[in-house]
């Protein structure tokens, strides 16, 4: 018998001097284990409710109940610019969460190569780029296995061999039962890790249907371009990310595929970026 380990009952919360209302009438359920998607456009409440969920912001009304002792790790969108290096805040991290010294070392390594930042670790995180602090922000949640992973937009910033090396730890982490929770824009990644996602529309939230590889939704046109994938697919656009459907990746092409009024603009920043286009068609949902 599945194990729910948090409970949201009713849940409101109003922000600001005018106390307006964000969420409303929150009912939520999730189960040790589940991989939950949160899909909405920007503003409606998102991250806050990841916050909500993870007691890191008071609600306004309401219950949020969760098991005894249940270990949260959180992946911010916005990771703060820190005087400290990046060796230096895994080590203050990793002290933190019970960990040696030798077992910080020896689990930052391997994530700083997985995310190829393993050659900034001694430079101040205010110095480093956007999408290399995204990588700081995904890495200090992995340092220790948690019971609960809350993502907040994980992917954004992030180049495709790091997005790739992130969704396989992420996926492995579920498959050995933690939990995840998380934001996203990106279709392809809900598509991909989660089993069960809701849209925050009007501040409360609606069931969606899980959209599983190449079943596109009925009635939109979609095209699916083929690139050849080159030297140059880790510096895919991150704006081209938001409006891919889903992708698939072999070891010299990448096929995406995308909602045909964003086709244009995806083609152009991709041919721009470099990608030479092997093929595209176009398929009915």
């Amino acid at each position: 018998m599945s194990q729910v380990i948090i409970e949201m009952h009713n849940v409101t919360k109003k922000v600001n001097r005018n106390k307006k209302t964000v969420l409303h009438d929150i009912n939520l359920k999730i189960e040790k284990g589940d991989s939950v998607a949160l899909i909405g456009v920007n503003g409606t409440g998102k991250s806050t409710l990841l916050r909500l969920i993870s007691g890191l912001t008071p609600i306004t009304s309401g219950k949020v109940l969760t098991v005894p002792n249940l270990k949260f790790a959180f992946i911010p969108e916005h990771f703060p610019k820190l005087n400290m290096t990046v060796r230096e805040y895994m080590n203050t991290v990793g002290k933190i969460d019970g960990l040696s010294n030798n077992e910080i070392a020896s689990i930052s390594k391997k994530l700083y190569e997985m995310f190829f930042i393993q050659d900034m670790v001694d430079v101040p995180i205010k110095h480093l780029s956007k999408g290399s602090i995204q990588k700081v922000s995904v890495i200090q949640a992995l340092l220790k296995k948690p019971d609960v992973l809350i993502m907040d937009e994980p992917l954004a910033g992030q180049d495709i061999k790091s997005q790739k090396n992130f969704m396989k730890i992420v996926k492995e982490l579920n498959d050995d039962g933690v939990t995840l929770i998380m934001s996203c824009h990106e279709l392809f990644l809900m598509n991909q890790l989660a089993k069960k996602a809701y849209e925050i529309k009007g501040g409360t939230l609606h069931n969606m249907e899980l959209r599983k590889k190449i079943e596109l939704q009925k009635s939109k046109a979609y095209d699916i371009m083929l690139f050849d994938k080159g030297s140059g697919l880790s510096n895919v656009n991150a704006e081209v990310l938001k409006w891919v459907y889903d992708r698939i990746e072999s070891d010299d092409v990448i096929q995406i595929v995308i909602e045909r009024d964003k086709s244009n603009e995806v083609l152009q920043t991709m041919l721009k970026d470099g990608f030479i286009l092997r093929g595209m068609k176009g398929v009915q949902g």
